[in-house]
């Protein structure tokens, strides 16, 4: 018999996967990440009626010091988009959002954290929380960095300023 804790299968089978999923940040959550890079990618169409095999693009966002992307639709996109004022995923780049585990539709999954008293259009479903709110403490400056374009080169060393030490990757258990 095993003395690991438990883990749910899901963890298990999903612990090689190049995105990140909502067991990895489970029990870790809220996690701060700064967005790096995004771009677009085919996946398995999940929509109602598309067992055929179809595909659609989904916009995946790179953060900094992570092995692993997220795949980001609507609900987050709206989320993101109201946590940093612009609609646009060129300017998300260089800034910094809190990754939070929630329930949507009875199902596990990553939401990220909306400011206090966002109004969220109607198209986005309801979902809860299921983490620690983030509290004071949570929230610290990201550290100063230049801007970045759309993509992010990891073979480089990151860029410093003059008399800035370089700081661990934001807070993403990966």
């Amino acid at each position: 018999m095993s003395t690991e804790p438990k883990q749910h299968w899901r963890k298990l089978v999903n612990k090689d996967s190049p995105h990140l999923t909502v067991w990895d940040i489970d029990g870790k959550s809220p996690v701060r990440v700064t967005i790096d890079g995004f771009g677009y990618k085919s996946v398995h169409s999940m929509k109602a009626g598309t067992e055929d095999g179809s595909t659609e693009d989904m916009l995946f966002l790179r953060f900094r010091g992570a092995k692993k992307e997220l795949g980001v639709k609507t609900t987050n996109c709206v989320l993101i988009e109201k946590a940093l004022g612009t609609p646009y995923p060129a300017d998300w780049i260089g800034k910094t959002i809190t990754l939070r585990t929630a329930l949507c539709r009875g199902e596990p999954c990553i939401r990220v954290d909306a400011p206090a008293g966002t109004k969220l259009p109607k198209l986005v479903p309801r979902f809860q929380y299921t983490d620690r709110q983030p509290s004071a403490a949570d929230a610290r400056p990201a550290p100063a960095r230049p801007a970045q374009t759309g993509t992010a080169d990891e073979s480089r060393a990151p860029d410093l300023l003059p008399g800035q030490v370089e700081t661990p990757a934001d807070d993403l258990p990966l």
